[in-house]
């Protein structure tokens, strides 16, 4: 016991990485990561619950109350959840190789775009339709996907061992309150924009916000100090774009691992089931407004923390 605490104080001297609540560059992930993930669950309620009137729809042309053939959220679903399973293992093989810092950024930069797209396609949404807000909402995954691996692997590499815990705490809650705000805003701007007509042309009002929100999030991405890469020379493989034969070989002897990753899955599976039919029981089955069937659907959040 003594050896461990004489050799703390000389340990923490070999480390000059300034503490957790003093580090601008913890305030600058922080402030980023939120912002990200509120407009990502803003975009992304806001069109699982334009998914739902289709199914009133046919529910009204005779389909009955109980027809479930119009509700098209599970696809909307699948559309935003797609690019996270193409996508994140070449993005993490991307974080590894190169400085994660630069790559934060950088997504950060698409999501402006991205949101200007998203913009543009409720503008031009009579001429369009759907297709384009839909393109949006891949797009906004394979941003996420790209963007998960650095956010979570620069961690380790800007902050001490003993702030890690904290770090992803604080980290975990701010997304879960990013998740909360993003949903309620989302019916709220529904209600409001395209009121009781339905008139979706008037939502691109409502992406000036996300746009001004990945304005702010890339600023606040500059805050964070840049980081050499974790591995400069890893050469790239087939395997880059799926999961590694040094995962597999990870998991397979690290029981307590595969286990959190299994249980963490899960975890995002009810979620993935249960936002979409909450969605449906607000508008649906109670016949409240978007604002009020938001409300009951951040609800969740308010229960995971």
């Amino acid at each position: 016991m003594e050896s461990v605490q004489s050799n703390t104080p000389a340990l923490q001297e070999q480390d000059p990485r300034p503490g957790l609540m003093v580090d601008r560059s913890f305030w600058g992930m922080t402030v980023t990561q939120f912002l990200g993930a509120f407009n990502d669950n803003l975009y992304k309620q806001l069109m699982l619950l334009l998914a739902v009137p289709v199914a009133l729809a046919a529910a009204n042309a005779g389909g009955g109350a109980g027809e479930s053939s119009g509700d098209i959220q599970g696809w909307a679903s699948l559309v935003f959840s797609l690019p996270f399973v193409l996508f994140s293992g070449f993005a993490g093989y991307l974080s590894d190789r190169y400085s994660k810092r630069p790559i934060i950024v950088l997504c950060k930069v698409a999501e402006i775009v991205i949101m200007l797209l998203g913009l543009l396609a409720f503008y031009f949404y009579g001429m369009f339709g759907t297709a384009g807000t839909w393109i949006v909402l891949f797009l906004m995954g394979v941003q996420s996907s790209f963007f998960g691996p650095g956010k979570y692997g620069i961690l380790p590499e800007l902050f001490r061992a003993k702030d890690l815990p904290r770090a992803n705490a604080i980290i975990l809650m701010t997304t879960f309150l990013a998740i909360i705000f993003g949903t309620v805003l989302a019916g709220t701007l529904k209600d409001v924009l395209a009121g009781e007509d339905g008139d979706l042309t008037n939502l691109w009002m409502g992406l000036v916000v996300c746009f001004v929100i990945a304005m702010l999030g890339t600023c606040s991405s500059l805050f964070i100090r840049r980081v050499p890469a974790a591995q400069p020379g890893m050469p790239f493989s087939i395997d880059s774009v799926a999961v590694s034969k040094d995962i597999y070989a990870v998991l397979k002897q690290d029981r307590v691992l595969l286990k959190a990753l299994l249980v963490s899955s899960v975890f995002w599976l009810v979620s993935g089931i249960a936002v979409p039919t909450i969605n449906r029981l607000g508008l649906e089955l109670l016949q409240v407004n978007a604002t009020s069937t938001s409300l009951l659907t951040a609800s969740i959040g308010f229960g995971i923390i």
